[in-house]
């Protein structure tokens, strides 16, 4: 699984010259605030988990939606539910599809709790950075996915058993300026096929190393399964990496 990608337009220059990364943000501190806020109350206004789907209002939005992992650009942003309330947040014994882009990074590093180095902060803001944060806090639809069940996959290579566990997967779809839910799609994530892993002799555990894999698996599954969903409801575009 991959770490999370930040992203950010920043140049380091050795002699700052116009207004650093931290005045920028400074600048933009009360907007992305406002950005939290309605994250917080966007979260508040889930359904409750285990509902019906409701992918009625997904159909016929102009504009559609579009979403480019590598390219972070487009106008939707794709989070788990509990970013809506901590945008740096990762649940290591949960599904985090590691699928958030500059909304929710920019969200984070404008926090009271950012991660910015001292060294970033005092660097040159790139002369194309406010259009990067303006760009985020335009962002027109917000996926939310929320993992409703989780079995997890199982690994016994003494009686050469696998088991590639699966996720019931939610995912929600906002008007992100109207805080609006559009609608709903619900699917189970199911892993298929072997397993391929690699490990050193002598070194890590078999067992451990192919549970690892099997993970990355069911990972990888609700990843594509989540942007192929909302491509083939909504008609909009969904590029993964």
């Amino acid at each position: 699984m991959r770490t999370r990608h930040l992203g950010l337009v920043l140049v380091a220059l050795a002699a700052a010259c116009g207004p650093s990364s931290r005045d920028v943000f400074e600048e933009y501190s009360e907007k992305f605030a406002a950005m939290r806020e309605t994250l917080r109350e966007i979260h508040g206004a889930l359904p409750p988990a285990g509902g019906p789907a409701a992918p009625g209002g997904l159909t016929g939005l102009d504009p559609r939606p579009a979403y480019d992992e590598a390219a972070k650009t487009g106008n939707t942003e794709i989070v788990m539910d509990w970013q809506l309330l901590e945008p740096g947040a990762s649940k290591g014994e949960r599904m985090d599809l590691l699928l958030g882009g500059r909304l929710l990074t920019y969200a984070e590093w404008a926090g009271p709790d950012t991660p910015m180095s001292d060294r970033m902060a005092a660097s040159s803001a790139d002369g194309s950075f406010r259009g990067e944060l303006e760009g985020a806090l335009q962002t027109r639809y917000l996926v939310v996915v929320r993992t409703a069940a989780y079995d997890a996959p199982r690994v016994d290579l003494e009686r050469e058993e696998y088991y590639g566990g699966s996720a019931t997967m939610e995912v929600f779809l906002f008007d992100l300026p109207e805080e609006k839910l559009l609608g709903s799609i619900r699917f189970e994530a199911v892993a298929k096929g072997d397993i391929e892993y690699r490990y050193t002799e002598g070194g890590e555990d078999r067992e451990e190393r192919a549970g690892a894999w099997a993970r990355s698996r069911i990972w990888e599954t609700a990843r594509e399964m989540v942007c192929d969903r909302l491509a083939r409801e909504t008609g909009g575009t969904f590029q993964l990496e």
